[in-house]
């Protein structure tokens, strides 16, 4: 499997996969809004052999009134990792979490 920046040709990948992670269009429907209406924007989409198998969105936001907080959504498709074994490394970045 292999983390790789979205491709305009994913869109529709990736809309089937919002729409199996939440079972409904809302979210997919929000993603398109998202590619539309934010800036900057980064979306990375999780590619197993060529199949889009999940995705992630990072989109500009303004927290304000509450505690210093990192907010991240995972989607991916059901069972995706079932009979794998691995280790996650985060940047050095995230040290301070």
């Amino acid at each position: 499997m292999k983390i790789r920046p979205e491709l305009p040709a994913d869109s529709e990948a990736v809309r089937a996969v919002n729409q199996a992670a939440f079972g409904t269009n809302a979210e997919a429907d929000l993603v398109e809004r998202l590619r539309v209406q934010a800036s900057p924007l980064i979306s990375l989409v999780a590619d197993d052999s060529g199949s889009i198998v999940g995705d992630i969105l990072f989109s500009p936001a303004i927290l304000t009134g509450g505690p210093d907080e990192v907010f991240m959504a995972l989607e991916l498709e059901s069972g995706i990792f079932s009979g794998k074994t691995g280790t996650i490394r985060y940047h050095a970045a995230f040290a301070h979490l």
